[in-house]
């Protein structure tokens, strides 16, 4: 349903009758509540149960929702639901009530009743996608979130879904090009920028030089320690080793405490074969040496072990 005012509500979906005595206790329950006089408010949630239209029995329950209150909110669902069994917004709002506490089987199986042409069948797959996720069951999960690409393949959350799934599943290929559909509407999503997470992506399956221009830009974009590391590692790993120098003391300037951590990180990756690898090795001992702190006996171990 759509918002008005608010609150979730889709005018000409539900009965339109309005009873003025009950939506004034509506607006009472919510100006209690805010006042912080929640029992007073609760009082009145009965006498709304009974005798309020089902237009208002539904902006109640999500404000229950809203507050906390998701087992009070699920009664009031649970009856819309039955009274009307097509309609797709209730049916997706209770089956976040049912997640909300925990009962997955039956949001499942709620969502699952949701038809393909209902506007809330993307939505519906999403959700359901992450229960499924959430069960451990990840074919199943692409399944949903597949069904829901199909429906919307320009929806950048549902680019981003998928991509993400590829991307924990370390299907990185399969998740480059998702990305990069997102990167043309969005720079950021659900805090994760996109070009970082390219950058990773494309760092991740090997192709190590065509990342480099994406960590660049992610840099550009917000300057951040875990970046420069990889970026740095990255680099080496693509063969240029000076620039990845530059990131690691650029990392030093930005987050003198991150350091120490490295020389064992690294030393890990390198080909101790390499000549301009035990370069960087040195550097790193120097890094860590003079950032202010006392390597540990661990790290200390790693460097004679190298």
């Amino acid at each position: 349903m759509a918002k008005a005012d608010g609150l979730l509500w889709a005018p000409g979906r539900l009965p339109q009758e309005r009873a003025d005595e009950t939506m004034t206790r509506v607006e009472q329950i919510i100006r209690l509540v805010e006042n912080g006089n929640v029992d007073q408010a609760l009082a009145l949630v009965p006498k709304v149960k009974k005798y309020g239209s089902d237009e208002e029995k539904y902006t109640l329950a999500d404000c229950l929702y809203g507050w906390g209150m998701p087992e009070e909110a699920k009664e009031l669902l649970e009856e819309l639901t039955a009274r009307y069994p097509d309609d797709g917004d209730i049916r997706l709002f209770l089956a976040e009530v049912y997640t909300e506490l925990e009962a997955e089987e039956e949001a499942l199986a709620i969502l699952s009743e949701i038809d393909e042409d209902d506007p809330q069948f993307v939505r519906a797959c999403l959700l359901a996608a992450d229960l499924y996720e959430m069960q451990g069951l990840a074919e199943v999960s692409e399944r949903k979130l597949r069904q829901a690409y199909e429906k919307a393949p320009d929806e950048p959350i549902v680019q981003f879904a998928l991509a993400e799934l590829y991307f924990s599943h370390g299907e990185y290929s399969k998740s480059v090009p998702l990305y990069e559909q997102v990167r043309k509407t969005n720079k950021e999503m659900a805090g994760v920028l996109i070009t970082e997470r390219i950058a990773e992506a494309l760092s991740r399956s090997g192709e190590f030089e065509a990342a480099l221009p994406y960590y660049e830009e992610a840099l550009n974009e917000k300057m951040d320690s875990r970046t420069l590391f990889t970026y740095g590692f990255t680099a080496l790993q693509a063969g240029y080793t000076q620039t990845a120098m530059d990131k690691l003391s650029a990392l030093k300037e930005l987050d003198p405490d991150y350091t120490p951590l490295l020389p064992f990180i690294w030393r890990k990756r390198m080909n101790k074969k390499d000549g301009s690898c035990k370069a960087m090795r040195r550097r790193l001992r120097a890094s860590a040496s003079t950032n202010g702190t006392k390597s540990s006996a661990f790290t200390q171990a790693s460097w004679r072990s190298s």
